[in-house]
């Protein structure tokens, strides 16, 4: 049955390429939602795992005990049906008043991390110093229950750090992000210079293994105002720093991006980004994300189109970057929409293979770009190929199906695959549209179809890396599986091979045949399946 369901995607890919749509599929809401929650202020998306973050939130995960803006954050589980459903609400077990718990968040496989950037406490709850912030992973039991197992705070924690303001995870890695002023040795203070700390995973518990910062560290930069990371690569945000790559020219938040690699067991850093056309208060680096070896970084406030003309003030940009088989980051294109205004474009950014979303949530108009309401709020996905090699064209503007002003719709997006989570934090209404609640906030499942094809029902996370590859790569089933079948087939439905194994854990593919897309059908004979895309270059 998955083989025949395998073929009738790809078959579809085949016909109807051009037709790929996101269409929405789902309205979340808290179940305990209140007004002023800032429920969709955060969102991420794994498979099938959601995370909501709402850091403004009050009560505990029962509904009670009261602490005014706490946080809590809502895990999501997608059913057989395809339906999302709101399998818990996740607090600190230390939750306090204030503490943003929510800000932002994470998942990946049976793993979430939640930060909580002004809490004030250590891992034992004692030493507080105010606005230090931590971090929380929580993990999902073979039951379906998701636990904290853990709190993390930086090692050379300091008041007002903001340790946790963003927070990113892949594999067995976690990034935080914090405003932390000194270097990575702990000295050399400077004000809000920023640092990202990286935590790994030993197989029972996350330590702090790295404290990464910028090669030069600007005043004010905020470096770790976001971060991302995806095998050996991470991507550091400093969205107020002020020079070029070189370090010169000041301009005032014009913005950068920092790119780290992990060699040998330390994360260096190999490129600070800036355009080579930058202005004041860009902004480059409010949002970044990293998927493979492409990268996208916001620029809310940068004025010019893709050529560097007609400037709009804070329209807002979206710039590319790929690693090339040398190893270096080239810049490959300056993303705008294909209407602009003065609305922030860029505000987030999520990349998966060879689609990006970007959030826009002081968009005024829906997709047809007409019936204008105030901040209603956007989102767009590009496509890498769209309108020629590595152009990465416009292929859709997505907006709620109950769309109001001031909704802030795309503050933030996730995107996984084929499936798109969009944050709405101030929209008023349940998931019926009824009792209205003022900034209880929402959040919106979107999908492709032709896209959304990784249905998995390992017990385990089931990986491939590299990934893109030259065509060699490994596929991870997370544990030792016995009667394993692994075959791969074309966009176009063409068996390149297919290979079973007695008992295996890792296993070593390759594909032989030309570059592009390939899916991976994972089975064994005790039930478990799993398809997963490939991308050789």
């Amino acid at each position: 049955m998955k083989t025949r369901l395998l073929f009738l995607v790809v078959a579809l890919c085949a016909t109807h390429i051009n037709a790929q749509t996101f269409n929405e599929v789902q309205k979340l809401t808290a179940l305990d939602r209140g007004a002023n929650d800032s429920y969709g202020y955060s969102v991420a998306i794994d498979g099938n795992y959601a995370i909501v973050g709402a850091w403004l939130e009050d009560q505990d995960a029962t509904g009670g005990n009261t602490l005014a803006e706490a946080g809590s954050a809502y895990i999501y589980e997608k059913s057989g049906n395809g339906n999302w459903v709101e399998v818990q609400k996740i607090v600190a077990a230390d939750r306090d008043v204030g503490d943003s718990f929510g800000l932002d968040v994470d998942i990946h496989g049976n793993f979430a991390v939640v930060g909580a950037y002004t809490e004030d406490e250590d891992v034992a709850g004692g030493n507080s110093l105010n606005n230090s912030g931590s971090a929380y992973i929580f993990e999902r039991d073979s039951g379906g229950t998701w636990s904290q197992v853990q709190k993390i705070v930086a090692s050379d924690r300091t008041a007002v750090d903001g340790f946790g303001l963003s927070v990113a995870m892949h594999e067995d890695v976690i990034i935080v992000g914090s405003y932390n002023g000194y270097d990575e040795n702990g000295q050399n203070p400077g004000y809000i210079t920023g640092a990202a700390y990286i935590f790994d995973y030993n197989g029972n518990s996350w330590s702090q293994t790295q404290k990464i910062v910028a090669s030069y560290r600007d005043y004010g930069a905020k470096f770790g105002c976001d971060v991302d990371i995806s095998g050996n690569y991470a991507v550091v945000g400093a969205y107020w720093d002020r020079t070029d790559e070189n370090n010169a020219n000041v301009m005032n938040r014009s913005g950068s991006v920092f790119i780290f690699e992990k060699n040998g067991g330390n994360w260096s850093e190999v490129r600070k980004f800036t355009p080579q056309y930058r202005g004041s208060i860009d902004e480059l680096g409010w949002d970044v994300t990293i998927d493979g070896t492409t990268i996208a970084a916001g620029a809310r406030f940068q004025q010019t189109d893709g050529a560097g003309q007609n400037p709009i003030a804070g329209a807002g940009a979206v710039y590319i970057l790929d690693r090339d088989g040398s190893g270096t980051w080239n810049f490959t294109k300056k993303i705008v929409p294909n209407v602009r205004a003065s609305n922030n474009f860029g505000d987030a950014v999520s990349i998966s293979g060879d689609y990006l979303a970007v959030g826009n949530r002081l968009n005024d108009t829906d997709e047809n770009n007409g019936n204008p309401l105030t901040y209603a709020g956007a989102a767009y996905i590009f496509a890498r190929n769209t309108g020629g090699a590595n152009n990465w064209g416009q292929k859709q503007k997505i907006v709620a199906s109950d769309r109001n002003g001031n909704d802030r719709f795309g503050l933030e997006v996730g995107l996984d695959d084929g499936q798109l989570i969009i944050g709405s934090p101030h929209q008023d209404r349940d998931a019926s549209g009824n009792n209205q609640m003022t900034d209880a906030g929402a959040a919106y499942i979107s999908a492709d179809p032709l896209l959304d094809i990784n249905e998995t029902i390992f017990t385990t996370v089931i990986t491939a890396f590299p990934n893109p590859s030259n065509g060699q790569f490994t596929i991870d089933l997370g544990k030792e599986y016995t009667n394993v079948t692994v075959q791969i087939t074309s966009m176009l439905g063409q068996i390149i091979s297919s290979e079973k194994f007695d008992s295996a854990k890792n296993i070593k593919q390759e594909i032989n045949a030309s570059q592009g897309m390939y899916f991976v059908s994972i089975s064994t004979a005790t039930g478990e399946s799993a398809i997963v895309k490939v991308l050789k270059r």
